[in-house]
């Protein structure tokens, strides 16, 4: 999509104009830099304040809500530091964003202390947050943290900034849509293939030319090869080091214990339950073939065109990005009861950005940032970052496809906007608690129920609009859809697929009781091996969400209890379900338990 394409859709969409202040994503170096030293001097002032309290003065308001106030004060610019180290196209910026941004985590791992308190007539929400927070003071952690944050910032870095291509002949792309060929640069009659997931998405998935599929599936499985092996050896190390200190056998232990799940052990054996259907339906549709990892995606597409006559190209002509995200926006703000309005603004970091502006009968709820296509640099996962600011700000970031959207797409899409409502509406009396800061094994929750809309009947009929006609999918084709995408997730093995990277996540940090090639081979034997692929160079959930992956399917759980629960109870349309999934679900942000949280909302009257 051209530059010129790109403001037109804006200029289309834009209804009002909205300027987010200058001093929350900052547009030059020195702006940045200033904005860092003056967030430290101010927390720093209120940091010494707060610890020459005597002992026996201390109160939980004067020194535990004090603290938290003082670092969610700090988790503002950090953010948005943070945010413009991903997606900001000046490599000066980004850099620059990097630098702070881990100057910004150690001086937060240095100056914020807490102590073992007790305090008398504590809240449930203030008994939860000093569970979360409780352990020692020890200049070895501090130490082992700041390693860490810097391992993991590089890490990062090295996955944006690899520019891996795969150049091909037309003739070698038999099998992709012309008006994707015709989007490629080329290079005389060469055409180039950049190593992004909607590249991959569609040439491992639609290319009839098997050396096509060979050649990008390794530009892919290398990207940030060798330096991120190195980085992630060394992390690996260093959080098993920082468990042992703490009085742990492994980093999973450590990592695990305050989640839903509390042990590894717990996780271990939710993972190998789901294993044992994933694994049953996936034999059923691979029988004992053997494949090649770059032939899977390929092949289960040409058994959805063959057997269910999903032709996912053709599907993508009902879902163009201006009218899917229109109706995507008038969907949840009839369901939330919320007013959703794509606005211009003039001071974001590119044209691709677009802003959001969420209301409700109150006024303003908050706005979220889409940077949604892939260009040079960028971030190039899906993440969406919560700015607790006020009114608070939710940067979604993704690689779709900037025309037409798959149905996956879609699916990601409303992934990433069930975690933008959850950063905007998350309130809790404790600030660091507030939007999805919650445990990670519950986080993907609202994710996930959204998710469960976009492959609705229901939904699918009022979100889809073809691209030329403006003709809604017919129900039949709806039906073969739903089927093709349970066919994706059981049957050709993407359930598999995230069971064993969490279980891969899970034993790394374990002290590798089962290597990941073991547990690819076990969990989805008919793949076939490939010594060439090292893709865990670039599987950054090993960093972020360290060995809680299996978030993915321990969430998807829950989630789906709360769209049935929705479905039965009102429907999918209903404002009362809205107001009730943001009043007992997302509204609570992190203030309480998980399992409260899900009870009262399937349980109180």
């Amino acid at each position: 999509m051209t530059l010129i394409m790109i403001k037109a859709i804006i200029a289309a969409l834009a209804i009002t104009t909205v300027s987010l202040s200058a001093s929350l994503f900052p547009k030059s170096v020195e702006e940045m830099d200033a904005m860092f030293l003056s967030a430290k001097a101010k927390a720093a002032e209120e940091l010494e304040a707060i610890y020459a309290i005597p002992k026996d003065m201390r109160t939980f308001d004067n020194t535990v809500r004090a603290l938290d106030r003082v670092k969610a004060t700090c988790d503002i610019p950090f953010t948005a530091i943070s945010t413009i180290a991903m997606v900001h196209p000046d490599q000066a910026m980004r850099q620059n964003a990097e630098e702070i941004a881990f100057l910004f985590d150690e001086f937060m791992i240095d100056s914020f202390e807490h102590g073992d308190w007790e305090f008398d007539n504590l809240s449930a929400e203030e008994q939860y947050y000093l569970l979360d927070i409780s352990g020692p003071d020890d200049p070895r952690v501090k130490k082992l943290d700041k390693k860490i944050s810097s391992l993991a910032a590089k890490f990062y870095s090295n996955i944006a900034a690899d520019k891996s291509t795969l150049q091909v002949t037309r003739d070698e792309l038999l099998g992709l849509d012309e008006k994707f060929i015709d989007s490629l640069e080329r290079n005389g009659e060469l055409y180039i293939l950049h190593a992004n997931r909607p590249t991959h998405d569609t040439v491992l998935s639609k290319c009839h030319i098997e050396s096509t599929r060979k050649n990008f599936y390794h530009i892919y499985a290398n990207r940030a090869y060798p330096e991120n092996l190195e980085i992630l050896g060394k992390i690996i190390k260093k959080r098993q080091k920082l468990a042992n200190l703490l009085g742990y056998t492994n980093y999973a232990e450590l990592d695990i214990e305050n989640q839903m799940a509390a042990s590894p052990d717990r996780v271990r054996r939710f993972l190998e339950e789901k294993n044992r259907a994933a694994l049953s339906d996936a034999l059923t549709f691979w029988k004992d073939k053997k494949v090649q990892p770059w032939d899977s995606l390929y092949l289960a597409d040409q058994y959805k065109m063959e057997h269910l006559q999903v032709n996912h190209d053709k599907v993508a002509e009902y879902f163009p990005f201006k009218k899917t995200l229109e109706g995507m926006l008038s969907i949840f703000g009839k369901f939330l009861d919320m007013q959703f309005t794509i606005v211009e603004t003039h001071n974001l970091w590119h044209p691709d950005a677009l802003l959001v502006e969420a209301r409700d009968e109150h006024g303003v709820v908050g706005h979220i940032v889409f940077d949604l296509f892939p260009r040079p640099d960028k971030y190039t996962h899906c993440i969406c970052l919560g700015i607790n600011s006020s009114p608070p700000v939710a940067v979604v970031v993704a690689n779709l496809t900037p025309t037409l959207l798959s149905h996956s797409q879609v699916i990601t899409l409303f992934h990433e906007f069930g975690h933008a409502i959850h950063a905007l509406t998350g309130k809790s009396t404790m600030p660091t608690r507030c939007g999805n800061n919650t445990v990670h094994d519950f986080v993907e929750v609202p994710s996930q129920f959204f998710e469960q809309f976009a492959s609705d009947s229901e939904i699918l009929t009022q979100l889809s609009s073809h691209y030329i006609s403006g003709e809604q999918l017919s129900q039949d084709i709806i039906n073969r859809l739903i089927m093709a995408k349970k066919l994706n997730d059981g049957s050709s093995g993407t359930l598999s697929a995230e069971i064993c990277y969490s279980l891969i996540s899970l034993e790394l940090f374990s002290e590798n009781r089962e290597s990941p090639e073991v547990i690819q081979q076990r969990i989805m034997p008919w793949l076939i091996p490939d010594r060439e692929d090292h893709s865990l160079c670039t599987f950054e959930h090993l960093i972020a969400y360290g060995a809680k992956y299996y978030s993915y399917p321990w969430s998807r759980i829950l989630a789906e209890e709360l769209f049935s629960y929705v479905k039965t109870h009102g429907g999918l349309q209903d404002p009362a379900m809205g107001r009730r999934y943001l009043e007992k679900i997302v509204g609570k942000g992190g203030s309480l338990s998980p399992d409260h949280l899900i009870n009262s909302f399937l349980n109180d009257s």
